[in-house]
């Protein structure tokens, strides 16, 4: 009896070990010390209204990433289930993507950057970060000139 209770403490202690450690870096810095990395913040932020359908959307993360884990697979951009393409790069803290098209008016969109994303110690991102964003509705044209149907118009207001 004494030998499966050893047994069972000893696993017990192994898995809070491994649990309480798993975001521990190896090398102390100033700043946020020993946590997983995770996204502070976003522009536009998350839940945003009205954004530029030209807008480019950057991530900033709570300390320096692995720029080779930094890409067009571990940052992504969704308008419903359709993927939108992307240029993604990485300088600093901050993740940039670009649309390679610029994003459909009054439409929303859901940004994600997986756990694929990891510090160079190779800890993974702390959860899978999800934000939307709505894009603003196209501005209608108010005026033309000369008024639309005008007929003999001078070639200069053409």
């Amino acid at each position: 009896m004494y030998f499966r209770l050893a047994g069972k403490s000893w696993l017990l202690l192994l898995l809070l070990t491994v649990f309480a450690g798993g975001c521990k870096k190896v090398v102390e810095e100033t700043g946020l010390i020993g946590i997983c990395p995770t996204v502070i913040s976003t522009d536009p932020a998350a839940g945003a209204i009205n954004v530029a359908t030209n807008k480019k959307i950057t991530a900033t993360f709570n300390e320096p990433m692995d720029a080779s884990t930094i890409n067009a697979s571990t940052f992504l951009l969704y308008q419903g289930a359709n993927p939108i393409a992307g240029i993604v790069t990485y300088t600093g803290t901050t993740a940039t993507f670009v649309p390679v098209n610029p994003l459909a008016a009054n439409a929303v969109y859901t940004g994600t950057i997986t756990t694929g994303a990891k510090y160079p110690a190779k800890n993974a991102l702390l959860a899978i970060y999800v934000g939307t964003l709505n894009t603003a509705a196209t501005q209608p044209l108010f005026s033309t000139d000369p008024v639309n149907g005008t007929l003999e118009v001078p070639p200069y207001k053409l």
